[in-house]
């Protein structure tokens, strides 16, 4: 069982390792901008959790930490580049929950050409934490006459140095901003705002004259689904472009930006130039669209759920919507009894997991995939009987929200029930999970989250830790047995 995690994200692609056990997980987002004499400037931004590390107390009643940086460029030709950096952190009041998320970034210049790029992180103080990952890697080239455009480097603030709200760290500095790293490209209705930093080059022959600039969002079907520009005067040869753009209208779901650069010229083909960055938008207010992610028979008839039986279909289903909306099930309700029979059922199917796939440009549905592998673990790791682990809240937990940053076991002897408490540091700011063994058993169910839209029992402890509580599988629900006697 591997120990570490890297999620790397690079053009949209996660490059994962997973454990349910010791890990490190370091979130990476690479952008390449134009650099000093014809190099190519790649920002490499990271961000972290801090139940991630070791932590020593200090004399001054601080806790320490300290985490190992190592990139290492090796190109076809020429000498490889590396860059190692240690990045210390701090905090207060340290009880193995989570706190704080920490931010960085390094910028190393480099030649344009092809690249082995290798990542290495460690935790210093508990070198058993080590996560490595390895692949080709492409650095452009900036060396043009022409206009051009930088990559896209999403953001959780943005500010002008000159009006921080904050005493940012000067490896945030980028032409007169602070620009505070969004590694995962992931938002939420909570702001609504999608935050962009971008870099316009080689204006010089177009100084006053009017150039535009072009703001695209296409779902992850490349629908065009929003549409916003801005003109301006070229006052000079680079240009910095910040944007702060308005999306609380999209739906939940995987979305493209594209960035298009248009300017006067007498070759029609290179009047524009476009750049494209992935992300993720989670609204609470509108569930995932599931119309624009349906394609029509062709892809259906190839697909596996086609060919699933009945018994199957219903089977993977009733799986599937332990992490559905209550959209879903409505639909699926309004169906499964339909005229339409099997072929029904086996659309629904499809389209649940399609409108689900965080990148349509595979050949593989990376979401169905790692559910499936939660699946398979639930069901070794969770099941009680003849319930599967599917089926156990635990299973529930780590099939909606895969594997905890940590595991808390509790197990003493002033206390009837033992109970475990399961730390999550990338939903909602951190969230966590109760479970009670009430048999001793370890048939733990699930009493307390401070997750939005789950169970929710502030006084769990007083409740639940001497309180009998049964599971009723025969109808899927989980319930609480609340007129138990007490031991």
């Amino acid at each position: 069982m591997k120990k570490i995690a890297i999620v790397l994200l690079l053009c949209g692609v996660f490059i994962v390792q997973n454990s349910f056990s010791k890990q490190i997980m370091i979130d990476f987002d690479i952008s390449q901008f134009k650099g000093a004499e014809g190099t190519t400037s790649l920002d490499f931004s990271y961000s972290f959790a801090d139940t991630n590390l070791k932590f020593i107390y200090d004399s001054a009643g601080v806790y320490n930490g300290e985490v190992y940086f190592d990139i290492l460029l090796i190109p076809n030709t020429g000498d490889s580049i590396r860059n190692e950096w240690k990045m210390p952190v701090s905090v207060l009041n340290y009880d193995g929950t989570f706190k704080e998320l920490f931010y960085g970034s390094v910028i190393i210049n480099v030649p344009p050409n092809e690249y082995e790029l290798q990542i290495t992180v460690k935790d210093w103080l508990d070198k058993e934490r080590t996560a490595t990952t390895k692949l080709q890697y492409h650095v452009k080239s900036f060396r043009s006459e022409e206009p051009l455009i930088s990559d896209i480097k999403c953001a959780e603030v943005i500010e002008k140095i000159s009006e921080a709200s904050r005493n940012w760290s000067s490896i945030f500095e980028k032409n007169g901003y602070f620009v505070i790293p969004n590694t995962k490209a992931n938002y939420s209705n909570i702001t609504g705002n999608l935050l962009i930093y971008s870099e316009l080059y080689n204006l010089q022959n177009y100084m006053k004259k009017k150039v535009k600039v072009n703001y695209d969002i296409l779902n992850s079907a490349k629908t065009p689904v929003m549409h916003y520009e801005k003109a301006f005067s070229v006052i000079a040869d680079n240009i910095v472009n910040v944007e702060i753009i308005p999306i609380d209208t999209l739906a939940t779901g995987a979305y493209y930006l594209e960035i298009t650069l248009e300017y006067p010229s007498e070759k029609p083909n290179l009047t524009t130039k476009k750049s494209v960055k992935k992300f993720f938008y989670s609204n609470a207010n509108k569930a995932p669209q599931s119309e624009i992610y349906f394609i029509e028979n062709l892809s259906f008839e190839k697909s596996e759920f086609a060919v699933m039986s009945e018994i199957e279909v219903d089977d993977f289903i009733k799986k599937s919507l332990v992490v559905g909306l209550k959209e879903d099930l409505n639909t699926w309700e309004a169906i499964k009894d339909s005229a339409s029979g099997l072929k029904a059922k086996q659309r629904y199917l499809y389209k649940f997991w399609k409108m689900r796939d965080s990148d349509t440009t595979t050949a593989i549905n990376e979401t169905l995939l790692i559910f499936r592998e939660r699946l398979s673990f639930v069901n070794k790791m969770y099941s009680f009987g003849k319930v599967p682990g599917w089926k156990t809240d635990r299973g529930y937990v780590t099939l909606k929200y895969g594997n905890p940053n940590t595991i808390e076991n509790y197990n003493v002897m002033d206390v009837v029930n033992p109970y475990d408490i399961w730390q999550y540091d990338n939903y909602y700011g951190g969230i966590y999970f109760v479970f009670v063994d009430n048999n001793s058993l370890q048939h733990m169910k699930l009493v307390h989250s401070t997750a939005p839209g789950e169970i929710a029992n502030p006084n769990w402890e007083d409740l639940f830790l001497r309180q009998s509580i049964f599971d009723d599988y025969d109808t899927g629900e989980r319930k609480v047995n609340f007129n138990m006697p007490t031991y």
